[in-house]
């Protein structure tokens, strides 16, 4: 695990140096997300917002979203 954010609805949005975000809602369930990953690629903290899910990715030094119910 490398960071951990509270989301505006309480969500804890836990990032994974591999990509992997995983969203712990308040009522305790878990939904896991895996964001795309290059040889060397590391990220360091992501933020829910509105639906979509936020990463800084370092390798190419980019911010990776998606939406967070697919």
């Amino acid at each position: 695990m490398q960071d951990i954010q509270i989301g505006q609805d309480g969500t804890a949005i836990v990032t994974r140096w591999s990509g992997k975000i995983h969203l712990v809602a308040r009522d305790g369930g878990v939904r896991t997300l895996e964001l795309p990953r290059g040889s060397g690629d590391l990220y360091y903290t992501a933020v829910l917002r509105k639906g979509r899910v936020c990463a800084t990715r370092c390798g190419d030094l980019a911010v990776v979203c998606r939406d967070a119910d697919g």
